[in-house]
C-alpha cells in the first residue's frame, strides 16, 4: 500500500482517479489547489505518489511539485494533463524524473501507472531541472 497525494482543479478528475487508487489499496489524500495541498502534505508523514495536474490555476503543476518536494522528497512524481507530453516537455513543464499520464484515463489505466512508478527506486535527492527537448 502506497500514500499519495493528487493535486488537481478537476472534482471528476479527483474523484475517479481517488476511486481508482484506493480500489488498488491506497491511502489517498486530495487537494484542489497549492494551498491546499501545501496544507494536507504538512499533516502527511511521507508521500509515496504525488500526482499533479499540469495547471491548478492560478499555480503550475510544476511548481507545485518542486514546493512539496522540498519537504517530501521521497515522493515519486506523476503530471497528468490533457495536453500531450511533448508539448509540456518542449515548454519546461514537467518536474525532472517525472513520469506522465494523459488526460482522459480510465481506472486501470492510472492503477497500472502508478503500480509502474512505485516498482522503480525511490528517489534519493532530487534538484528540479527542465526535460532537455526531446528526453523521456
Amino acid at each position: 500500500m502506497a500514500t499519495v497525494l493528487i493535486v488537481d482543479d478537476e472534482e471528476i478528475v479527483i474523484r475517479v482517479a481517488r476511486k481508482a487508487l484506493e480500489l488498488a489499496g491506497h491511502k489517498v489524500c486530495v487537494a484542489n489547489s497549492r494551498r491546499e495541498a501545501d496544507r494536507v502534505a504538512k499533516k502527511m508523514a511521507h508521500i509515496d505518489v504525488l500526482i499533479v495536474n499540469h495547471c491548478v490555476p492560478p499555480d503550475s503543476g510544476r511548481s507545485i511539485a518542486e514546493d512539496l518536494l522540498q519537504t517530501h522528497p521521497e515522493a515519486r512524481v506523476m503530471h497528468i494533463s490533457g495536453y500531450p507530453r511533448s508539448v509540456l516537455e518542449s515548454e519546461g513543464s514537467l518536474t525532472s524524473g517525472s513520469s506522465f499520464l494523459a488526460k482522459p484515463f480510465g481506472i486501470s489505466q492510472i492503477q497500472n501507472h502508478v503500480s509502474s512508478i512505485l516498482s522503480m527506486p525511490a528517489p534519493a535527492a532530487r534538484y528540479v531541472v527542465a526535460h532537455p527537448r526531446g528526453a523521456r
